[in-house]
């Protein structure tokens, strides 16, 4: 196996998982958000 096929495999598996992730970090803090919204209208 040449380095070269390590690198391809790695930016095959890599990327779409860091992509994955960030997206789904994005929807946490989106909802972290929508839940602090939502306590400050419960609380007076």
């Amino acid at each position: 196996m040449h380095p070269s096929d390590a690198l391809q495999w790695l930016n095959l598996l890599l990327i779409p998982m860091a992509a994955h992730i960030i997206r789904t970090e994005g929807r946490i803090n989106r909802m972290e958000a929508q839940i602090e919204l939502m306590l400050e209208r419960l609380l007076p």
